[in-house]
């Protein structure tokens, strides 16, 4: 294809939709920095076309270049301001910036366009609350990923997040709920796993042969390399009376945290002291030391 629009380029250069055409089969073989160029002069051609900026924003955000993405999209919004996937498309863009407040704001325009219905509609809703939890805005979070579950009650990540924001909110319970939903519609995931495994043992008490300890060594037989998994599943062990298990998890997670995050200087300590007291058959895991597991494993 991207030959033939060559042909057709080479025959008449001002064919605006023929650097168009060329520009998204290099977009779609991931050759972004080639698709710039052919939508920069599709536009040099027809500058009032909303929808090569937006085509434009959308190799800029696979290039990571928010800044010049942001400038198409809103330029975009100028030519056509009722046009939901445009604000749709800038709300990403701000988001992968950093400016989830800008986001949470065009994700509302778009909602309130009332361009998307259904499942896109919850999709619309999942990603403002994502940006809600950026902010640590969990009543709004949770609020949206209640919406999107409405619209759409089969969705995993939607349960998986609306679990996190309720353990952000202290509400244990339901975080168990919802991270075991996640679980059971998706128990190939074992981040799901490993996430009802942690929310679980914080809420405690965890029975050592019970569904709880079954999710945790699942998380680990998907991805037995992941030590962080390994970590949790030792605060699990621990609170089921397993202090034995618990220290080899926790010295796992441990090795890995001294190699992989040398700067959490608090975070290893911490953990040194709680292997101590596990070694010495002692389970450590007090109220203190789960806010402080919550606070250090309870966000995206």
């Amino acid at each position: 294809a991207i030959a033939e629009y060559t042909r057709v380029l080479e025959l008449d250069p001002n064919h605006a939709l023929a650097y168009r055409y060329r520009a998204a089969c290099y977009y779609n073989q991931g050759s972004y920095e080639l698709a710039l160029p052919d939508y920069t002069a599709a536009i040099a051609l027809e500058p009032a076309n909303a929808t090569f900026y937006r085509a434009r924003a959308l190799a800029y955000q696979q290039l990571e270049d928010y800044t010049s993405a942001l400038a198409d999209y809103t330029a975009a919004i100028a030519l056509e301001p009722t046009n939901a996937t445009f604000y749709y498309g800038r709300a990403f863009a701000y988001g992968q910036s950093g400016n989830y407040q800008a986001a949470i704001d065009d994700f509302s325009q778009a909602i309130a366009l009332n361009h998307y219905t259904g499942t896109d509609l919850a999709v619309v809703y999942g990603h403002r609350a994502y940006n809600y939890l950026q902010l640590k805005d969990y009543p709004s979070a949770l609020a949206d990923y209640d919406a999107a579950l409405a619209l759409d009650a089969a969705n995993d990540v939607f349960y998986d997040y609306r679990a996190t924001t309720y353990f952000r909110l202290g509400n244990d319970d339901l975080a168990v709920r919802d991270a075991h939903k996640a679980a059971e519609l998706r128990p190939d995931r074992a981040a799901y796993q490993a996430q009802l495994c942690l929310y679980a043992a914080i809420a405690g008490p965890v029975d050592p042969a019970g569904a709880i300890m079954a999710a945790c060594d699942q998380a680990l037989a998907l991805d037995a390399n992941n030590a962080t998994y390994a970590g949790w599943r030792g605060v699990a062990r621990a609170r089921a009376g397993d202090t034995s298990g618990a220290a080899e998890d926790l010295a796992r997670y441990l090795a890995w945290l001294e190699e992989h995050r040398a700067d959490a200087t608090a975070m290893i300590e911490q953990y040194r002291v709680w292997l101590a007291a596990l070694e010495a058959g002692t389970d450590p895991f007090d109220a203190p030391a789960l806010a402080a597991l919550r606070e250090w494993h309870g966000s995206y």
